[in-house]
């Protein structure tokens, strides 16, 4: 799950470098993250099987954000905000983290262990983000009023 999170925003640096008239760059990035992926799935599947296939995928997707990320900025100057993309990594991670542990410690269904273990996992999510610095008291507030402010509608279709 945070290999797709990774490409996802990898992906976005792969449309600003076509857009900007570089899309050899971005594919040769690809290629060499192809290539290191088929070596670490080579390395990594016949002793973790299916755990070390998502180690190297998620691994070539980071390789690919890093690269292109880096290639945006040597192109065009745009700073990349390195500090709070390791702040938020430190906050998404304690998250995951949170969740496991509370998963762990219930014995219930799936579903369930899913619900109940969001709820610490995402105290603990904002709080490290309000301890970092990457969310105040006042956003916070904003995005809570916000969530319950917003009403579900529905469209009725007419055959």
């Amino acid at each position: 799950l945070l290999g797709a999170y990774v490409f996802a925003v990898a992906s976005v640096n792969g449309s600003i470098l076509a857009g900007i008239g570089q899309p050899r760059k971005i594919t040769k990035i690809m290629l060499l993250a192809a290539l290191v992926n088929v070596a670490l799935n080579v390395l990594l599947i016949p002793r973790y099987g299916m755990l070390g296939a998502a180690i190297a995928t998620s691994g070539c997707y980071l390789l690919i954000f890093v690269l292109s990320t880096l290639t945006i900025n040597r192109l065009i100057g745009l700073p990349f905000p390195w500090l709070d993309w390791v702040k938020t990594a430190l906050a998404a991670g304690t998250f995951w983290l949170v969740m496991a542990i509370v998963e762990n410690l219930l014995r219930m269904p799936l579903w369930v262990e899913a619900v109940i273990s969001f709820i610490p996992a995402l105290g603990f999510y904002l709080l490290i983000a309000y301890l970092v610095h990457l969310l105040n008291v006042g956003e916070i507030r904003r995005y809570v009023r916000l969530t319950l402010q917003r009403k579900i509608t529905t469209t009725k279709i007419i055959p």
